[in-house]
């Protein structure tokens, strides 16, 4: 991670070109990118744009994997949590098929996930959990 983060911008975008490739990457990248301008925009129009820097970008949540802010709430981040017991896992390989916790497995596989807040599945209408951010490493 810290040889992308300290990489030059032009290898980025050579590096982003090339992922994008993938239909499903360049979904993600869009929307991702999407929230990142749509938050800098937001700052700009706040009444404190000239106080608070507009990249205040730290890195992606490892619960929701929307962009995390400096500025979060407690009440910013919605996400499930892998039900590891669902038969919709029993030959899943994270070697072979990646992780299991992605936006694309959760409308793929939705009875894989646990929606606590109302005992159900994925397949039912509901809430989903509601807490703060979390980034690697986090302690809190």
């Amino acid at each position: 991670v810290d040889a992308i983060v300290n990489a030059p911008t032009e290898q980025l975008r050579i590096v982003m070109r090339a992922l994008c490739a993938d239909y499903g990457v360049l979904t993600r990248a869009k929307e991702f990118f999407a929230k990142v301008q749509e938050r800098e925009e937001q700052l700009k129009a706040s009444s404190n744009a000239g106080k608070r820097k507009l990249s205040a970008l730290l890195e992606t949540c490892i619960q929701c994997e929307e962009p995390l802010f400096e500025d979060d709430s407690d009440k910013d981040c919605y996400y499930h949590n892998v039900d590891h017991e669902s038969s919709a896992w029993n030959d899943w390989d994270e070697r072979c098929f990646g992780r299991v916790d992605t936006e694309e497995n959760r409308k793929s596989y939705p009875k894989g996930f646990l929606y606590d807040c109302y005992n159900g599945d994925g397949d039912s209408e509901g809430c989903c959990k509601v807490g703060r951010h979390r980034a690697v490493g986090d302690k809190r």
